[in-house]
């Protein structure tokens, strides 16, 4: 879109990324940067020209995150060591995140007060949380261990999909009505009560300080074996068998579609004249015993290969 003739504010929305003029045109302002010599928005709003100057007023105000504000995220991403939220908003401050705010990363030893092997022990993918922002640049830095009302907010069983109800059980601190599953989850305060006031917080129940028991220790000494996730796919509670969709001839078990060898004992016979075919290679064994298969392999065009295989029912037929 072309700034030319643009007095006051255009009408139209721009996004990031649109081209509002040409690099030299104006001078770009703010919501705009310099790419590939076009000026172009960094935020959503209307364009403004004034006094040779171009800039780009965000249709919602922009809210830039300082050290010591409180945000609600969604954990994205975990690694061993340290994982990655997304910041959906900052508490007290109505309005949209530049691009470069919009993800902040944390530590393994930011998460509670206590030794975690891994993030994964502590958060999962999905949950929501409170977070302090410790650092903005050069990336957002997020810490759950300072405050009490910092940790999970709202958590779902990665194996059935419901609300995980915060109660301690020995190492564990949450567990799923629906399915058996029992994990740990660094709680904050208001752990699925919303914005009301306790007399005790969940926080509570992340057993601060304390070592951890035979059976979670036993669980981390796993590695990743322990700490996967078994989808639950079918989930009921009126005692009705499980049943499973099987596709025809599909084998059972894990995995079973693979096309099972013939029954038997299996000869393989090489140095075959070219003239050999399957029916012949068939005539010449057919005499020792009970075949249950026999096939001379061919090339593309036909051409026996000078090797095939026969099996027999039954070894000792195979030894004659």
């Amino acid at each position: 879109m072309s700034a030319n003739g643009m007095r006051i504010m255009t009408a139209s929305l721009v996004t990031p990324g649109s081209i509002i003029a040409k690099e030299g045109e104006h001078e770009h302002g703010e919501g705009t940067a310099i790419a590939g010599g076009n000026i172009v928005s960094t935020v959503v709003g209307y364009v403004h020209v004034e006094g040779g100057g171009i800039s780009v007023a965000p249709s919602k105000p922009i809210v830039e995150p300082v050290v010591g504000d409180t945000v609600l995220c969604e954990v994205v991403k975990l690694n061993e060591k340290h994982g990655e939220a997304m910041i959906l908003c900052i508490e007290g401050k109505p309005g949209s995140l530049q691009p470069q705010h919009l993800y902040g990363q944390f530590f393994v030893t930011g998460l509670v007060d206590r030794f975690m092997h891994q993030t994964s022990d502590a958060l999962r993918r999905r949950d929501v949380c409170r977070a302090v922002i410790k650092e903005v640049e050069p990336v957002v830095r997020l810490d759950f261990r300072e405050r009490n009302d910092c940790g999970v907010l709202h958590a779902l069983c990665p194996s059935c999909g419901d609300t995980l109800e915060a109660e301690l059980d020995g190492d564990w601190n949450v567990n799923c009505n629906t399915c058996v599953y029992k994990s740990y989850r660094a709680l904050a305060d208001n752990y699925g009560a919303g914005w009301a006031d306790l007399d005790q917080g969940a926080s509570a129940l992340n057993n601060a300080g304390k070592r951890w028991g035979p059976k979670a220790e036993a669980m981390f000494a796993k590695g990743p074996a322990g700490r996967a996730t078994f989808i639950a796919a079918d989930v009921r509670e009126d005692g009705r068998e499980r049943t499973y969709f099987r596709f025809e001839g599909q084998a059972g078990g894990r995995g079973g579609g693979r096309q099972r060898a013939a029954p038997g004992t299996r000869l393989f016979v090489g140095g075959l004249p070219r003239d050999v075919g399957t029916d012949e290679l068939r005539d010449l064994f057919k005499g020792h015993g009970d075949m249950t298969d026999c096939i001379v392999l061919t090339d593309d065009g036909g051409v026996n290969r000078g090797f095939g295989f026969v099996t027999y029912a039954e070894k000792s037929m195979a030894e004659a």
